[in-house]
């Protein structure tokens, strides 16, 4: 018993997870080996603690997505598992449930929490997934090697080490990151007093400058204001003559204004009779310009009624000769009637009866369609006989003749797989096929090309037989060839993966089967894989030797059963869908078989098939001697229709010569018909020649009066005309004479306008021009006033008197002294406007700085002697560590004949972030003691050191527990053995923690102890038959020393009941003949537990205590002492289940002291099995250990 159980793992639930639907698992709290085969669930529960403490899916290096862990079918898992919180066994349980959707929900006690609070809640347990001290998945084995040594450093501390301890570690790397940080920017803050100092300097020399270059400034700007007074006195000049001119101008222009206003009164009568008369002429002009364009309009009528007079005459000559044309039409068709008339009756003269014709014609019409029916029914046969060849006979000869040429073209396919997949062979055989004279005997080329399987169904037992590097090799039958064909290619050629095999020159077949094919019929063979496959005997002998295909028997479904009973010289054998591979244990002389499906590589499924090749062969001949049948049939049907086409045509010629006769009659006749009607027509065609006069008359008539009228308006229109046109001249002089006479008083009105226009552009221009010198004087004011504090020479407190004085009065001269001053000012270096306030600045930093500076080696000191207090609490304790855990695993090497050593290294003494483990192992007596590497060392030494290391941290541990997966992997027997003997006596010591410890196999006689519990994971097949009493046998042999072992079996089926030997027995269903035998277990328990004995069921793969009897297999459930089953399993249907048998070290079942499992086996309230769903069930006919 431990003497603390708080943070050890008391069940793990897993539903929907991986291969489970449900199962619970109840560790026990020192070591549990989980074992099982591959595939069955075993690293599912290890993913289960992970992901169940709140490790992600990176710490397995499987997944990278949370829901890839959930059962295919299924839309969300989960994952319960309860933890001792205290030594009183109450249990805190933790749950994660995760769907497809990545939706993470976490629960502690069945309260739904945050991430953060259920990782804060697991570590006061000290339960670390992440830490490969602690936990090691099967996929980060490689991952422990790959740690430097401040990882591992850093894992051991958080795996043996105290809380304190590992707190006092990071403390010191954190004082000792701040003493790193505080000197380096002591150093820092040195180096930046340093420079402030130079920069104050550089600024000193500026500041000098910029004083001097103050004094020529202020100078300057004394001159400019200066300038500025003396350009407004300049200015203010201008603007006092600029003010006469602008009165001048206002005036003359007030002068011209007046007189120009007093002539525009006179111009003003004169200017409105002018504009009466100019209007008048422009009214008569308008009317004699209407009646102008009236004249032009009746003149255009006119004429184009004399052109419609001329039109209408044309006309009338057109009738009058189109009348005599038609009269001489009519005349000729009269005659052309008459000549028509006389043909006709020539042509029934020469005819005779219309009627005897038609019939005469309509007796051969009559015999041609009987014969043209006798030919379409030949034609038809002919059509239907051309059918059955063309669409029936044909394509089947070609469909053959197509097979017959991919059978014989079996060599050319394979070629071009090897050319399409192994392009150094085919180059081989290419250039072997042009040098065989270099050899001294036959090289035969790869097997693919040479070796012939009659029955494709039976390629994939050859495929699953030899290797494809045998398959490609080429085949020589002498030493000396094979030599010099490898060196051609390999060494001249430079071509790669070309192989050669060996086998002498053979005429038959030199090797013969070990047991005769008759006496291996009872076991359901019927021929041997050598019997399936023809080739050249040098290559046949070679295989037999090399894969012994004479011993290699093929079989139906029906010889899986019998394994166990083949001889011994049988290891390998075929069933229709798999092959099966027969080895015997060293350890125990037990067989075991591996069973795998058939897979096929394509490389011989193209055989040739000779009785194949000989029926298309037949059927083809078949089809040509019914084609040439049909054929000659057809020829005859040809023949007839030829005969009936000679007499048809001779027919046809006849009907042709009386049709023509009847036909030139009836064109006759056609003729006479048309011609008749041709002259009706031109009979009423004629024209009325009087009738077109009349109708000229009247026109002109009505035109010459419309003529008339036209005359009439226009005579009328010029009358007009001429009296417009004497009024408008009238008017026209009349404005002479007004002009001629206000001629000079316009002149002069123009004269006065033009100089009052003048003068008011004068008066514009005068009064811009002084508005701008104005705008100007007030704006040169102010800018000297601002130079000068807004004050004015001439005032008695104005500040610049005394320099003014100094300065020239005259601008030219002050230009002068301004542009001297200017250069002087330039010649002086440009200072930084800043520099007095950067300057201030920098002084203040420095003072700062020192300050600072100061401090910082006060905190460094006070940090060394913090670390100095920390290094004597931290340091000697992990060196003890160290020390304690290099002893142990130097000790744990050496018993195993190694030779190992831990260390703690570091560089400086204050640099911890540089302390390390360093791992030193030695495994051969020739070499020096090196660091573990993933790179020098093997896979299995790698092993053998992290198992010996984690045992080392055992003993010393601060975990609650520890997991390793499938860490023996890679391990040869001997180590195995020694470090699972190691890891037992160092797991089953009081006061360790839980460990876990998952495998795929163990070695027989393993020792054990009674705080061991062994927990089997296995999937059974219903239809699996088990040898249970050899099997049990098996077992009890292996064990040495009790234990607690428990079975997890997946099965699945409804047990009968017989009676066999006076035993109970009960049968798989799928196996009626085949009874499993059950004993009873009542006289294996104490005597208080007889009293409600039970059925030991379910055992398949497990090691029971050693003096148990003959252990069972029960498929699907438990029986009670009176043969019968529970009520309970019958009130439901059989479905597949998973149980736990625990046993104790006393040999006798126990009762379960802890509670989670029942108490006892007497109440049926709390069964002491376990039942869930499980997964896919698969066969596993070997054992745990296989």
């Amino acid at each position: 018993m431990s003497q603390t159980v708080v943070g050890k793992i008391a069940s793990v639930s897993l539903k929907n997870f991986v291969t489970y639907d449900s199962v619970v698992f109840y560790p026990e709290e020192y070591l549990n080996i989980i074992l099982g085969p591959n595939g069955t669930g075993k690293s599912a529960i290890v993913a289960g603690i992970v992901l169940g403490m709140g490790g992600h899916c990176k710490l397995l290096s499987r997944c990278e997505n949370i829901d890839s862990y959930i059962k295919n079918g299924k839309d969300s898992a989960t994952i319960r598992i309860s933890i001792y919180r205290n030594q009183r066994r109450d249990v805190r349980w933790f749950c994660r449930s995760f769907d497809h959707n990545r939706n993470d929900t976490f629960e502690v006690d069945n309260v739904k929490v945050t991430a953060r609070a259920y990782l804060q809640e697991i570590r006061t347990f000290n339960i670390q997934v992440d830490n490969l001290c602690q936990f090691l998945p099967q996929d980060r084995v490689q991952d422990f090697t790959k740690m430097n040594p401040c990882d591992l450093l850093v894992n051991t501390q958080a795996s043996v080490c105290s809380a304190q301890m590992q707190e006092l570690f990071e403390e010191l790397k954190a004082k000792r990151e701040t003493q790193l940080k505080s000197t380096s920017q002591r150093e820092n803050q040195a180096d930046r007093i340093r420079e402030l100092e130079v920069r104050m300097a550089a600024l000193e020399q500026q500041l000098e400058s910029i004083r001097v270059r103050g004094e020529f400034e202020k100078q300057i700007d004394v001159c400019m204001a200066r300038k500025a007074w003396l350009e407004y006195e300049e200015l203010f000049r201008t603007y006092t003559t600029t003010m006469k001119d602008h009165t001048h101008a206002k005036k003359s222009f007030e002068e011209k204004e007046k007189a120009y206003i007093h002539c525009k009164a006179d111009m003003t009568a004169i200017l409105k009779r002018k504009e009466e008369l100019e209007q008048s002429l422009t009214q008569w002009m308008s009317v004699a310009q209407r009646s102008t364009d009236e004249i032009n309009t009746l003149e255009e009528k006119s004429e184009r009624l004399e052109d419609s007079i001329a039109k209408q005459k044309r006309e009338l000559q057109d009738a009058l000769a189109k009348a005599d044309e038609r009269h001489t039409e009519l005349q000729e068709a009269k005659v052309m009637l008459g000549a028509f008339v006389q043909d006709c009756a020539d042509a029934m003269t020469s005819l005779g009866s219309e009627e005897l014709v038609r019939q005469k014609i309509a007796t051969l019409e009559a015999e041609d369609g009987k014969i043209r029916s006798d030919n379409e029914a030949l034609m038809g046969r002919r059509q239907d006989l051309n059918q059955k060849i063309d669409t029936d006979i044909k394509p089947e000869m070609m469909s053959i003749q197509r097979s017959i040429e991919t059978l014989e073209n079996v060599a050319s396919t394979r070629l071009k797989i090897i050319q399409t997949r192994f392009e150094g062979t085919y180059q081989a055989v290419m250039w072997l096929r042009d040098h065989t004279h270099l050899f001294r005997g036959k090289i035969y080329e790869p097997m693919i090309l040479e070796l012939n399987v009659p029955v494709p169904e039976h390629v994939p037992f050859l495929e699953n037989t030899i290797g494809v590097r045998d398959l490609i090799a080429f085949t020589c039958e002498h030493t000396e060839d094979m030599n010099l064909f490898l060196r051609k290619i390999r060494e001249e050629m430079h071509i790669e993966g070309v192989n050669a095999m060996q086998s002498d020159p053979a005429d038959k077949l030199n090797h013969k089967a070990k047991h005769p094919i008759s006496s291996m019929k009872r076991f359901g063979f019927h021929s041997y894989l050598i019997d399936m496959v023809e080739g050249p005997f040098p290559i046949l002998n070679g295989l037999c030797k090399l894969y012994g295909l004479h011993n290699i028997p093929i079989g139906g479904p029906e010889s899986a059963k019998y394994v166990t009973s083949l001889p011994d010289e049988i290891s390998i054998f075929f069933t229709p869908t798999n092959r099966f591979q027969v080895s015997k244990s060293r350890y125990t002389g037990e067989k075991s078989t591996r069973s795998d499906l058939l897979r096929s590589m394509n490389l011989l499924n193209r055989s040739l098939d000779h009785a194949l090749l000989a029926e298309k062969r037949q059927q083809l001949q078949r089809l040509v001697r019914e084609c040439d049948k049909i054929r000659n049939h057809r020829g005859q049907i040809e023949n007839q229709i030829k005969e009936l086409q000679e007499r048809r045509a001779e027919q046809m010629a006849e009907l042709r010569a009386v049709q023509e006769e009847l036909s030139k009659y009836q064109q006759t006749k056609l003729k006479v018909k048309r011609q008749q009607q041709k002259c009706v027509e031109l009979t009423q065609r004629l024209v009325n020649v009087d009738d077109e006069k009349a109708k000229f008359e009247r026109s002109c008539r009505t035109i010459i009066e419309q003529l008339l009228d036209m005359q009439r308006r226009k005579i009328d229109a010029l009358e007009q005309y001429a009296t417009a046109a004497v009024e408008h001249e009238m008017v026209r002089e009349r404005l002479r004479i007004f002009q001629e006479e206000n001629n000079e008083m316009e002149s002069n009105y123009r004269l006065v306008e033009d100089a009052f226009q003048s003068a008011k552009r004068t008066l514009a221009n005068v009064e811009k021009v002084f508005d701008r010198v104005k705008e100007k004087t007030n704006a040169k004011n102010v800018e000297a006033r601002a130079l000068t504090k807004n004050k004015a020479p001439d005032k008695p407190d104005f500040p610049y008197r005394t320099e003014f004085a100094t300065l020239p009065d005259t601008l030219e001269a002050l230009e002068g002294h301004l542009d001297e001053l200017r250069v002087r000012f330039e010649c002086l270096p440009e200072g930084n406007q800043t520099a007095a306030e950067e300057y201030a600045q920098k002084q203040s930093q420095v003072e700062q700085l020192r300050a600072t500076v100061a401090h910082s080696v006060q905190n460094v000191a006070s940090l060394e002697r913090e670390m100095a207090a920390l290094h004597e609490q931290w340091y000697p304790e992990m060196c003890r560590i160290v020390q304690h855990i290099n002893t142990k695993f130097s000790h744990f090497m050496s018993t195993m004949g190694f030779a190992g050593e831990v260390e703690l290294i570091r560089n400086e003494e204050r640099d911890y972030n540089e302390y390390g483990i360093r791992i030193y192992v030695k495994y051969r007596n020739a070499e020096k003691l090196c660091a573990l590497d993933r790179k020098l060392q093997s896979g299995g030494e790698r092993a053998v050191a992290i198992a010996i290391y984690t045992l080392s941290l055992q003993h010393m541990t601060q975990v609650p527990f520890r997991c390793v997966d499938e860490i023996n992997q890679g391990m040869d027997p001997t180590n195995e053995r020694k470090v699972f003997n190691m890891l037992v006596d160092e797991t089953c010591r009081e006061g360790q923690s839980q460990y876990f410890f998952v495998t795929p196999k163990l070695l027989p006689r393993l020792r054990h102890n009674d705080k061991m519990n062994v927990v089997v994971v296995h999937n059974v097949s219903p239809t699996m038959a088990f040898s249970v009493k050899k099997r049990a046998n098996n077992r009890l042999n292996e064990v040495q020393k009790p234990g607690r072992w428990t079975a997890l079996c997946n099965v699945s089926a409804e047990p009968t009941t017989t009676k066999q030997g006076g035993r109970d027995c009960l049968r798989n269903p799928a196996q009626t003949n085949q009874p499993v035998m059950v004993r009873r277990m009542a006289r294996s328990f104490r005597p208080a537990e007889r009293a409600d004995p039970i059925w030991l069921a379910n055992w398949c793969c497990g090691s029971p205590p050693a003096d148990l009897p003959t252990l069972s297999v029960v498929y699907g459930q438990l029986l009670s002492a009176n043969d019968s089953p529970p009520t309970a399993f019958l009130a439901a249907p059989l479905e597949p289940v998973l149980y736990y048998c625990v046993f104790g070290a006393d040999r006798t079942l126990r009762s379960d002291p802890d509670g989670r499992l029942g108490r006892g086996i007497r109440s049926r309230a709390d069964p002491v099995v376990q039942r869930i769903n499980p997964g896919p069930t698969e066969s596993f006919p070997g054992g745990y250990d296989k």
